[in-house]
């Protein structure tokens, strides 16, 4: 049995927000939707929440159908953006504020709270309020509050996105390290694609409404179904040439690349920076018009004949107007129809 199943969600305004979503999570599953702001990603888990009324489609938690249920009857939790922390409460009352409703007698509820707390590293923090926290702090707090509960279904709406980068990358492993030890099912919304493709072991990639793609972190990575994904997907932005297929081979101008296809027509050739190498003895050459030192290395935007620009990513270094060869790490590109369908 699937521990959350959705079928058919749709959500309309004078638009569709949301549009004909079909997916299922299995139990200690984590699943991240992935997608820029406006997507509809917040949409959806108000919706599984119970926090807006979808327009049609279904809900199943645990083989039950929500759609008519209250929020506080769906047993989930949510941890929303901006933490939802009472400013007037002290910790512990933050934390234990849905047991308290659910009417636990105090000695459980004093052990709950005190073992989720333990497990956050914040049981030094019950006696404060939210106005003595940091970012982090809070943060902590507003995932206490979720676990107490012992719910079905987590739902994380953007929870790091107020942190900083250094904090928000330690919350993020130990977010992924406590789910896991919960057998946690968490649906987790976010538009940065390294949380997802760091915490999840599946994503599903939102746009304008629709699913574009579910899979694993290395399939969305390795196997982007459309160009969307493909260009949406990526630590660096990712280079798309317009061009013509025919008889195997892609062509931009003078530029020729063999492709391994029968497909005749308008395509669109995609290659990340990282899968282009730069070689004395590469096939193609083109002058740096651009540097970006990135720490570990450089990412180099070089100019070719045509108007085609490529960035590629290197160790070397390079000045600017320096003539570089390069090649391109076999099968490592993508290629997509006019309408952008892998082909």
């Amino acid at each position: 049995m699937h521990q959350l199943k959705i079928e058919k969600l749709n959500k309309k305004y004078d638009f569709y927000v949301l549009k004909d979503i079909t997916f299922s999570i299995r139990k200690g599953e984590f699943i991240s939707i992935l997608g820029p702001s406006g997507c509809g990603k917040s949409t959806l888990l108000k919706l599984i929440a119970g926090l807006e009324k979808e327009t049609s489609g279904d809900i199943y938690i645990e083989g039950k159908k929500v759609n008519h249920l209250h929020p506080k009857d769906r047993n989930i939790s949510m941890v929303f953006q901006n933490y939802a922390l009472y400013p007037h409460m002290k910790v512990f009352d933050n934390i234990a504020v849905g047991l308290k409703l659910k009417k636990f007698p105090k000695k459980l509820i004093k052990e709950k709270v005190f073992k989720v707390s333990k497990l956050l590293r914040i049981d030094n923090l019950l006696d404060r309020y939210p106005s003595q926290l940091s970012g982090g702090q809070m943060q902590r707090v507003a995932v206490a509050r979720a676990i107490v509960k012992n719910p079905s279904l987590f739902l994380l709406d953007e929870p790091l996105s107020n942190l900083d980068a250094q904090i928000r990358e330690q919350t993020r492993i130990e977010l992924k390290k406590l789910f896991k030890s919960l057998n946690a099912t968490v649906l987790y919304v976010t538009h940065d694609q390294i949380e997802a493709m760091s915490m999840s072991d599946r994503i599903i990639v939102l746009n304008n409404g629709q699913i574009q793609q579910i899979g694993t972190p290395e399939q969305i990575y390795h196997q982007p179904e459309n160009l969307f994904v493909a260009t949406f997907v990526g630590n660096f932005r990712i280079n798309i040439l317009e061009g013509i297929v025919k008889d195997s081979i892609f062509q931009k101008g003078k530029f020729y690349f063999p492709v391994d296809t029968d497909y005749t027509g308008k395509a669109y050739l995609c290659i990340r920076p990282e899968h282009i190498k730069d070689t004395k003895t590469g096939k193609y050459s083109g002058n740096i018009s651009l540097v970006e030192n990135i720490g570990s290395g450089y990412i180099y935007t070089i100019n070719m004949q045509d108007n085609i620009e490529l960035r590629f990513l290197s160790t070397n270094r390079y000045s600017l107007g320096e003539i570089v060869s390069f090649t391109i790490k076999d099968n490592k590109y993508f290629l997509f129809d006019s309408r952008g369908r892998r082909i």
